[in-house]
């Protein structure tokens, strides 16, 4: 009897392919990101670049915003401060 593969959601690390599916960042953008060093974090196996699923929701929440006068401030790696 074989083991099913696990299934896109189960996974701890995904490829580019997968995290486009997944998180709607294209395959393009993340070798964009990954050249400038902007991006999230990746592990490289070889031949294979894979994102591990913790990593990319920890970027996702450094890049999360209250308003858009807030972001070139925040890009440029000012500390974030939120309304009291």
């Amino acid at each position: 009897m074989q083991s099913q593969s696990p299934s896109i959601h189960e996974k701890l690390a995904l490829s580019e392919k997968e995290v486009q599916h997944v998180y709607g960042i294209g395959v393009s953008t993340l070798r964009r990101y990954r050249a400038d060093g902007n991006g999230p974090l990746y592990v490289k196996l070889a031949n294979r670049v894979l994102y591990r699923k913790e990593d990319i929701d920890l970027w996702l929440a450094q890049k999360t915003v209250i308003s858009t006068a807030e972001t070139s401030h925040h890009q440029k790696g000012a500390p974030r401060k939120h309304p009291s």
